[in-house]
């Protein structure tokens, strides 16, 4: 986040965010900000890498049409609505902490996309914390949630600027062994778990190495002020499962 003035004339809402923080949500020229304290959370003129992301957690499953994608990290729906250009995906489940974000993706946000993402009926929004997310889809405490082989080909996540950089604290349980077994255990065998960050990430490398294949490592140029010019975008795949002979037994 970074400093932006505000004037109180722009401001379309306030709300409380998931860890009392104050969120504003300001109207600009050509589209919204949104604000935490006074600080510059998301912009819809700051375009980052949200198509690339979904092109590189496609990619690898172009061959099938029964994608179903976790998404963590809302935002203004330009991740999830890159998502959903592709008509090989069946389902989509967008997690998001904040009850605001979600009502103004309803709303306000919807005027940014040709069609409001949220009203796709392949979309299915969680308001919750993304480890308890997960957490709760490994020991099956989600009904509504039922899919095929009990996981997901796909697992974009668009939470915080970097595991180095995070927006949230607590999402450095994301990072962790134990939040990355549960990153591994919510993707099917093959499916592919693609992260955004700000800056390079060697230290997620070496993690990833350790339990996922086919590690990939893009650097997308990018157009944001006061940025410097590359975002970082992680790739990898679930291992498919070990057959062991009556031998290995």
């Amino acid at each position: 986040m970074s400093d932006s003035p505000s004037n109180p004339q722009d401001v379309l809402d306030t709300a409380q965010g998931p860890d009392g923080e104050t969120l504003t949500l300001h109207a600009v020229p050509g589209g919204f900000e949104i604000h935490a304290d006074g600080q510059l959370y998301i912009s819809s003129a700051l375009r980052r890498s949200e198509r690339e992301l979904a092109n590189v957690g496609m990619v690898a499953l172009r061959d099938r049409n029964d994608i179903t994608v976790l998404i963590a990290g809302l935002g203004m729906g330009h991740l999830l609505a890159a998502v959903l250009e592709n008509p090989r995906v069946v389902r989509v489940d967008v997690v998001e902490h904040s009850s605001a974000i979600i009502n103004w993706n309803r709303s306000h946000f919807a005027a940014l996309h040709r069609t409001a993402p949220l009203d796709d009926p392949r979309v299915h929004v969680h308001q919750m914390g993304l480890s308890a997310y997960l957490r709760a889809f490994r020991y099956k405490a989600l009904p509504t949630v039922q899919l095929e082989d009990s996981g997901y080909l796909a697992i974009l996540l668009d939470l915080d600027e970097g595991p180095s950089h995070l927006l949230r604290e607590k999402n450095a349980e994301l990072y962790s062994e134990d939040g990355l077994t549960d990153l591994e255990e919510t993707l099917r065998p093959g499916g592919v778990l693609a992260l955004w960050s700000q800056g390079r990430e060697v230290a997620l490398i070496e993690q990833l190495k350790g339990r996922f294949q086919n590690i990939a490592e893009i650097v997308i140029p990018v157009e944001v002020p006061a940025s410097p010019g590359l975002d970082y975008l992680y790739r990898a795949r679930r291992r498919p499962p070990v057959h062991r002979t009556r031998a290995q037994a």
